[in-house]
């Protein structure tokens, strides 16, 4: 594994709404950076994840499969949401059709590597 160092990027205006997420079940899914509004490097975002509609909480996943690292039900504190080694970031809702609003604080790329 290749170690690079990691850059605070900042093109995203802080607190842009990046994601609405919503399904119609409480199985894993999974978001790229690229659909988030964030560069194809990004590996992590901080992020407040706020429930719009439902009664559930919002499940952050470090990898697919994985558990839950982290829960939220319209909280105004952060969390860092680290993408896994494919390159996605994984969630899952706890209750089916619930409406979450995430908004970024701030995300990291990836530096290339040197030669």
């Amino acid at each position: 594994m290749v170690r690079r160092p990691l850059v605070l990027g900042s093109p995203v205006p802080l607190g842009t709404k990046i994601a609405d997420i919503t399904h119609a079940d409480a199985l894993e899914h999974s978001i790229t950076a690229v659909a988030m509004g964030l560069p194809p490097n990004a590996v992590a975002v901080y992020v407040v994840a706020v429930r719009a509609a439902g009664t559930g909480r919002f499940f952050f996943r470090a990898a697919s499969g994985g558990p839950d690292v982290f829960a939220s039900n319209d909280i105004t504190q952060g969390q860092l949401w680290v993408a896994a080694s494919d390159g996605n970031f994984y969630y899952r809702l706890e209750t089916a059709n619930d409406d979450f609003d995430i908004y970024c604080m701030c995300y990291f790329v990836a530096q290339p590597e040197q030669s």
